[in-house]
């Protein structure tokens, strides 16, 4: 039966990319060339019992021509992406390592064919993820007191942005490019969307920058000596904060750190897992 909605005619195509049936493809192709989807479903049976031979992309390209289709809005939202993101996770990792190679800076190749999208799309996501997450309180480090912390110093909080996590001043983030591993959970919450969305904004030239990059390690599990300190680190991450940060390491293309968070992402579809921490870092 032709399914008669967007969501069912979503899910039919995956089911026959994920089982290696390329009407899958087919039906991606042909609704792209404008036909109607009674029409593209009639063509990929009659391909299909021809025995004709594959078309060779991948499941994961399959999925990126399926979401290029969809209406896009202006501005992007997160509902852009989120159904790529939603697709077995195994796949989209297994792409991920299959294009680690890319050159730095770039969006993951499995991203690319829709790039500039998916990036306003992320910003998006991870805006209304983290909105109104305040700035750490006087018992906690700002980005300033971070870096003179690395420098062996202290220093006071006047010369800090306290407002918005997203009027942070990307001077301010490349004035403490050291600052990231000497911040508690407030700090990480408050700092993290900061980061991501300035990484997003820098596109090509985001690893010229310590603090994108120290980011990706501080979202990587590290030595098992520091495992309670993570915990503590990502502690007040709610579920919705903890899928766009494993969405951006995708984009990102931080293959480490996107197998760490996606066990989490995975287990927290419909709900929150009190104990996504052990997914993230299996003790």
């Amino acid at each position: 039966m032709i399914p008669d909605d967007w969501e069912s005619w979503l899910v039919r195509a995956d089911e026959l990319s994920i089982r290696g049936d390329d009407r899958g493809q087919l039906l991606v192709l042909e609704h792209r060339g404008g036909a109607d989807r009674a029409h593209a479903w009639q063509l990929a049976d009659a391909w299909m019992a021809t025995s004709a031979e594959q078309l060779g992309e991948s499941t994961l390209e399959l999925y990126l021509w399926i979401r290029s289709l969809a209406p896009i809005v202006d501005p992007p939202t997160p509902e852009l992406v989120l159904p790529t993101f939603a697709r077995p996770i195994s796949q989209l990792l297994a792409q991920l390592d299959r294009d680690a190679t890319y050159e730095a800076g770039e969006v993951a190749p499995v991203f690319a064919q829709y790039r500039e999208q998916v990036l306003a799309a992320m910003r998006a996501w991870i805006d209304r993820a983290f909105d109104g997450v305040p700035p750490p309180d006087e018992d906690h480090r700002t980005l300033r007191q971070g870096e003179a912390a690395d420098n062996h110093d202290m220093v006071d909080r006047s010369l800090d942005h306290l407002g918005r996590w997203q009027d942070l001043p990307d001077r301010e983030l490349l004035e403490c490019q050291w600052a990231l591993s000497h911040l508690d959970a407030q700090g990480i919450r408050y700092y993290a969307p900061a980061v991501m969305t300035f990484a997003l904004r820098q596109g090509v030239r985001w690893h010229q920058h310590w603090i994108t990059e120290s980011f990706e390690y501080t979202l990587q599990r590290s030595s098992e000596a520091l495992r309670a300190y993570q915990l503590r680190r990502f502690e007040l991450l709610d579920r919705a904060q903890r899928a766009a940060i494993y969405a951006y390491t995708l984009v990102a293309g931080h293959v480490e750190a996107a197998k760490a968070w996606a066990p989490v992402f995975e287990a927290e579809r419909t709900a929150e897992r009190p104990d996504w921490f052990e997914l993230y870092w299996p003790s």
